[in-house]
């Protein structure tokens, strides 16, 4: 009789998985459904089928936490996933109009887009000299000029 109840439990746990989204509730419906399959072929101890759940349970888990990580999981700096306007920082563009930090001015076109820019030192930068995006302020590059 314990090999349909750990059926029932395997079946109800991978069901709500298709509800619940996570991936890991599915593991605790496989491992029951195993422990269901022992139980019905004469494993009958109650303390050895919770230690043999239990024990699936984790090692399934852990190892698909180490297959999504390594084949799923994009490859950036720390693991984080980069938006498309923190891919520019460490691109070159050119200065469009003249950044000067103390008046509030400066356009570069940067990847075909232009945008609002200042000066990482302070220093002007005049039109048409080649820059390089150091990091993003808001709506704003912060640029250095590039070293010829």
């Amino acid at each position: 009789m314990e090999a349909l109840y750990w059926l029932i439990i395997g079946l109800v746990l991978s069901a709500l998985e298709i509800i619940l989204p996570g991936f890991v509730i599915i593991w605790f419906g496989i491992s029951a459904i195993i422990v269901s399959a022992c139980a019905y072929l004469g494993l009958t101890s109650l303390t050895f089928q919770t230690i043999l759940f239990c024990s699936l349970s984790l090692v399934f888990t852990l190892s698909s936490r180490k297959v999504f990580k390594k084949y799923l999981i994009r490859k950036s700096p720390g693991n984080k996933i980069q938006s498309s306007v923190e891919k520019i920082i460490g691109s070159t563009g050119i200065v469009e109009e003249t950044i000067n930090n103390i008046e509030s001015k400066g356009r570069v076109l940067v990847n075909s887009v232009s945008w609002a820019a200042r000066s990482f030192d302070n220093s002007i930068i005049e039109e048409k000299e080649e820059i390089k995006v150091i990091k993003i302020d808001g709506i704003k590059l912060i640029v250095e000029k590039t070293k010829k």
